[in-house]
């Protein structure tokens, strides 16, 4: 058990571990004083304490795997806040560093079908490979298996790619560069397909400093991944 204190706020708070790599922690708050503890409800989640705003509030990182399934999100911010007598989380989203590599998703076989552009973001839609029908609805439906990774260069001469292996192209969509919004965060878009999968590599501008990201629902109809980009630096 590992314990960080706020002694001015009269409070700390217990990181209980499972002793088991597939659960998560558990997280309580406790006054120094009474030594009366509550439970901060961050399970099925992986997360780490980054710090105890108050006696009513705690937020924490989560890494975006969970203990209930092999699916895995974008990372983000647990709020945790008392609410009444209970505390509740309150998920919120986080701007990820452009050369912050990040994996979200499941192995699964998938065609992404389509590329959708917007001023700072895309989304990228997916449907099921021929032969894959079944799987693809299979214990509600998730995007497949997808890593990001920024190439070394200049600020207007990096790449933001998207790499999705085993992934091929629907017949809906083609290789190719795609038409840019006016006035986008990024310069350039282009899919590429190969035998090991497909690519989306974005131009990234000297404007385009972090991202943030979010899956759609198990029920959704077509799974998709939403790229948000920003021009702001992450902690400041």
């Amino acid at each position: 058990m590992s314990v960080t204190t706020r002694e001015d706020l009269g409070v700390e708070v217990l990181e209980v571990s499972s002793g088991d790599p597939t659960l998560a922690d558990q997280f309580f708050i406790r006054d120094i004083g009474s030594r009366d503890a509550t439970y901060l409800p961050t399970a099925p989640n992986f997360v780490r304490l980054l710090e105890i705003v108050s006696r009513d509030e705690v937020r924490f990182l989560a890494s975006g795997r969970n203990a209930a399934d092999s699916k895995r999100e974008f990372p983000f911010v647990l709020d945790v806040v008392r609410q009444g007598g209970e505390f509740v989380a309150r998920p919120e989203r986080l701007a990820i560093p452009l050369d912050e590599p990040v994996q979200v998703g499941s192995d699964r076989p998938e065609a992404l079908v389509e590329v959708s552009l917007d001023k700072d973001s895309l989304t990228l839609t997916f449907g099921p490979q021929a032969g894959h029908e079944q799987e693809f609805n299979a214990d509600g439906r998730d995007v497949p298996l997808i890593e990001t990774r920024l190439t070394a260069g200049s600020e207007d001469s990096r790449s933001f790619i998207i790499d999705m292996p085993g992934v091929v192209l629907g017949e809906e969509l083609s290789p190719g560069a795609l038409p840019v919004p006016d006035g986008a965060l990024f310069s350039s878009v282009e899919v590429r397909s190969g035998p090991e999968g497909t690519e989306v590599v974005v131009g990234a501008t000297s404007r385009m400093k972090a991202f943030s990201g979010e899956l759609s629902p198990p029920d959704a109809e077509s799974p998709q991944a939403t790229f948000t980009f920003t021009d702001e630096v992450p902690g400041t």
